[in-house]
């Protein structure tokens, strides 16, 4: 999840980076990374990205 952060950070899309981070689903991906964070990929990426 450390990388997915980096990647949402820069700006890489939800879809691009959870297939990066080896995810086929998006949807997965997205709730392991609320799980961690605390926050979807969309909402750490506005705030990061800001």
């Amino acid at each position: 999840m450390e990388l997915a952060a980096m990647l949402l950070a820069k700006g890489k899309s939800v879809a691009e980076t959870s297939l990066e981070v080896g995810y086929a689903n998006p949807s997965k991906f997205a709730a392991v990374f609320k799980k961690e964070r605390g926050m979807t990929p969309s909402e750490f990426r506005q705030v990061k990205s800001n």
